[in-house]
């Protein structure tokens, strides 16, 4: 693999995994905001805040541990009140995308939801990371160094090149 290509790779690797993490809570979201409209026949604004809430848990857990590699338990509950209060404040912006785009507009609300989730999930990513997981595991805090370190081994094989 090319190590241009791997420097990216790693220098994006939180972000992507975040972004990971996001699209699968995202689909079992959906599939929540579904079956409640569809099946239970629940109001969309309602359904899409109680299936982003559902979220919270799944998403807090899979981006602690897989994205951020943050794996100290002694902070987990402060941790997981600043997550919350960032998805607290995502749930109203929610409410409000959705409602303009499916209520407003009269656009499909499952694609409303995914609209949101992107743009909520944008904004939540750079909260959480300075502020929820700031004090990321030290594997993570060391990417930094890995990358420069790719980096000169870069340079250093053009130079013999």
């Amino acid at each position: 693999m090319d190590k241009l290509l791997l420097k990216q790779i790693i220098k994006h690797e939180i972000f992507l995994k975040y972004a990971l993490t996001g699209a699968v809570v995202t689909v079992l979201e959906i599939l929540f905001l579904k079956i409640l409209k569809e099946n239970f026949g629940w109001e969309v604004v309602a359904a899409s805040c109680l299936a982003y809430g559902f979220g919270l848990i799944a998403s807090f857990f899979l981006r602690k541990f897989i994205a951020f590699k943050d794996y100290e338990l002694k902070e987990i509950l402060k941790q997981f009140g600043f997550y919350t209060f960032i998805l607290i404040i995502n749930i109203g912006l929610n409410a409000i995308i959705i409602h303009i785009w499916s209520d407003w507009y009269n656009f499909n609300y499952l694609i409303g939801q995914i609209v949101s989730n992107v743009f909520l999930g944008f904004i939540s990513f750079v909260f959480n990371r300075a502020f929820t997981f700031k004090n990321m595991s030290t594997a993570a805090m060391n990417l930094p160094k890995e990358i420069d370190k790719i980096k000169q081994e870069i340079i250093e094989e053009r130079k013999i090149n």
